[in-house]
């Protein structure tokens, strides 16, 4: 396995969790399985991480608020009711492709 010493390992992190939860579930995905595609030791990750449920949860509210902030910041660029919900969407869809 290649261990990298620079980089945004977070990200690394984040990254192979979301795919890794895609493809096996929360309660199959495991923190080797993850380390394993982030291309970092399983170490690293519990440097990061106390264990797996802290790692989805922080996963999981990162994702959360990033797409709540996503939406808000599209919807106050809107004015009215529909074009707010419209860019709104299209803002969860733009950042949805981003994601994995």
């Amino acid at each position: 396995m290649v261990k990298r010493k620079t980089g945004d390992k977070l990200g690394d992190i984040r990254r192979a969790t979301i795919a890794e939860v895609v493809e096996c579930r929360s309660s199959a995905a495991s923190v080797i399985a993850i380390a394993k595609r982030a291309g970092l030791a399983v170490g690293t990750v519990y440097r990061y991480y106390e264990n797996k449920e802290q790692l989805l949860r922080a996963v999981y509210l990162a994702v959360k608020t990033e797409l709540h902030n996503a939406m808000m910041t599209a919807a106050a660029e809107a004015s009215g009711s529909k074009a707010k919900i419209r860019s709104m969407w299209f803002a969860v869809l733009a950042r949805h492709k981003g994601l994995i």
